[in-house]
């Protein structure tokens, strides 16, 4: 067992397999984690492990608002939201009688007293991507229920960011905790999502969740869920086939496995439930475009013209996903996305031809040589497991185009470092991006780029790439309101950065949850309409059997049963002993 799911220790397995006492059952859920998590701290990204980190928290903090599946903003905390003619000031109204888990009133003050953390800790605003800090002139309570935000000038996508994309924390805690940097997270943390997280230490492999009796649609039907973290190489179909889990997000290749099992669900949706927006799950393959020969634009666009999407899609991902679009952005945002951007459609012959054409030269062994005639061999970084399937595809196009690239398994840490230090040649980056325009192309722009070797800790500057007119664009973008100006904008800038090409979009993937059917219940009901763990209207319609589940017995019955029973041996007895006789 202990090769499918490494993470998980003896015993976290003991006290998962002991907390079934409740009459609602425990649902069990496999969340595949590149390393243990150490953080829970609401504002600090999570490091290596953000993205499940992420998943971890949406279950015991959750947002102001909620995206529903076709993209529209719904209320959550809050139940409603306004703003100004000129998107300078926001209001959003809180249901009123909220509690935290602990029976402590939720109101306006922790709304404001979770911002200004924000605002008094600019790197806290960072870490997320949803920038907010640098807008926020102030945040008021009005009353109660009522937050009115004054931005410092407008700004468009603010209602995303500031509903989507930042947690409410309970301020009666937080206020009384001293540095908050230094905060990992508590063991039983005060909850205004629908589960609380119970006893949990740095480094566990199975975290314990219990349903919240203060949760404003009122208590989840299940009463326990466990979380196990899973290796990237854990088998899941063996996993949820023995019961082990009940829930979890197989790699394609696994579907395969999985989807002629009667006992077994398999769903598809375009995006990953991150806070309370959806993240497109997204392939890049990162330039250090500050480092030669990668800060040369043909370079770029000669790797890019030897790369074949559609071939990492149908072989990696077993077709489940989309090749990447040439402007950034989803292939599901089509009324953002212009026509005719430059295309780089897969052309061994052209990109090897390209490269020669500013000096590289053709090598004894086959393969092209820097001009000054020494071996050209880059490296592509991965961290092994599914992304090795798409490396290797990549190293197959590359090499067909005269580039002998080898692919370089190391850990997430050192990926990091190596985007951060910018001392790469090329690496695959798996993230997830949400469907906001001014997100995706902003998240690897800057505006000031940090030289090689240098530590560069926000991430929108690891690409070490710069354009001025994309961003200003962008900048512009978020102070219109209209569709046909942002449009026009994020054209422009889409434009710019399909010809320089400052990383490539390999693909979009689909994200997949299996789960016994057999064991859950509402999953196959409430999935398919796009919801998804551990997005509130999933949870709140789950069930599992309960731990004592089966015909109740009535004791009046089994009473008189027994007394037949020992009627019957009685009367048996006495007939022996008279034949006897």
């Amino acid at each position: 067992m202990l090769s499918t799911a490494f993470f998980v220790s003896a015993s976290d397995r003991a006290t998962a397999s002991t907390s079934t006492t409740s009459t609602s059952g425990t649902l069990t859920v496999g969340i595949v984690s590149p390393g243990a998590i150490t953080n829970l701290n609401p504002w600090l990204a999570g490091g290596q492990s953000a993205i499940t980190t992420d998943q971890l928290r949406g279950l015991f903090y959750i947002t102001l608002l909620l995206q529903a599946p076709n993209g529209t903003l719904m209320p959550q905390l809050a139940q409603s939201w306004s703003s100004n003619a000129n998107a300078t000031v926001y209001t959003f109204n809180l249901r009123p009688n909220m509690e935290w888990s602990d029976g402590t009133p939720l109101n306006a003050s922790d709304v404001v007293f979770s911002f200004n953390v924000l605002l008094q800790n600019p790197l806290f605003d960072t870490l997320n991507g949803f920038l907010v800090a640098s807008l926020i002139k102030k945040v008021t309570a009005l009353n109660s229920t009522a937050v009115r935000f004054t931005l410092v000038h407008p700004f468009s996508p603010f209602l995303q960011y500031a509903g989507l994309g930042k947690y409410i924390v309970p301020a009666h805690v937080f206020s009384q905790v001293s540095n908050l940097s230094n905060y990992t997270g508590s063991a039983n943390p005060v909850s205004d999502g629908p589960y609380m997280l119970v006893n949990w230490s740095a480094g566990a492999t199975v975290l314990h969740y219990k349903a919240n009796p203060h949760f404003y649609l009122g208590k989840p039907k299940i009463e326990n869920i466990a979380v196990e973290l899973l290796s990237p190489t854990a088998n899941i179909p063996a996993l949820l086939q023995t019961g082990e889990i009940t829930l979890a997000q197989p790699t394609p290749s696994q579907v395969a496995g999985l989807k002629g099992q009667s006992n077994i669900g398999v769903s598809f949706s375009p995006g990953v439930s991150i806070l309370s927006t959806y993240f497109d799950p997204a392939g890049l393959l990162m330039f250090d475009d500050a480092l030669y020969p990668y800060n040369v634009t043909l370079v770029r666009q000669a790797i890019a013209t030897s790369i074949n999407r559609t071939q990492i899609v149908d072989l990696a991902l077993n077709s489940y996903g989309t090749a990447g679009s040439q402007g950034q952005l989803p292939t599901s945002l089509t009324q953002w996305i212009p026509p005719n951007l430059p295309n780089y459609t897969f052309n061994p012959a052209k990109a090897r031809a390209m490269l020669q054409s500013i000096g590289f030269k053709n090598g004894t062994n086959g393969y092209l040589e820097f001009p000054n005639g020494t071996a050209w061999q880059p490296q592509i970084m991965d961290t092994g497991g599914s992304a090795s399937s798409v490396v290797s595809v990549i190293v197959q196009n590359l090499k067909a185009a005269g580039i002998d690239a080898s692919e370089s398994v190391v850990t997430i840490g050192s990926i990091v470092k190596g985007l951060q230090y910018g001392n790469f040649d090329m690496i695959l980056l798996g993230t997830s991006r949400p469907p906001i325009p001014d997100f995706v192309l902003g998240v690897f722009v800057t505006n000031s780029v940090t030289p090689v070797g240098t530590q560069e800790l926000d991430y929108h500057g690891w690409a070490r790439w710069s354009n001025a007119t994309v961003w200003n664009d962008l900048n512009q973008a978020r102070n219109v309101s209209s569709f046909t100006q942002q449009y026009n904008l994020y054209a422009n800038a889409q434009q710019i950065m399909a010809q320089q090409e400052p990383l490539v979009t390999l693909y979009y993937a689909q994200n997949i949850w299996a789960y016994s059917n057999a064991t859950i219940h509402g999953w196959s009901k409430v999935a398919p309409q796009g919801y998804q763990f551990p997005q509130a209207p999933l949870l709140m319609a789950l069930g599992v059997p309960s731990a004592s589940s089966g015909s109740p017995v009535n004791t009046t019955y089994l009473v008189i049963g027994v007394i037949a029973v020992l009627a019957i041996i009685g009367v048996a007895v006495y007939a022996v002993r008279k034949r006897k006789g």
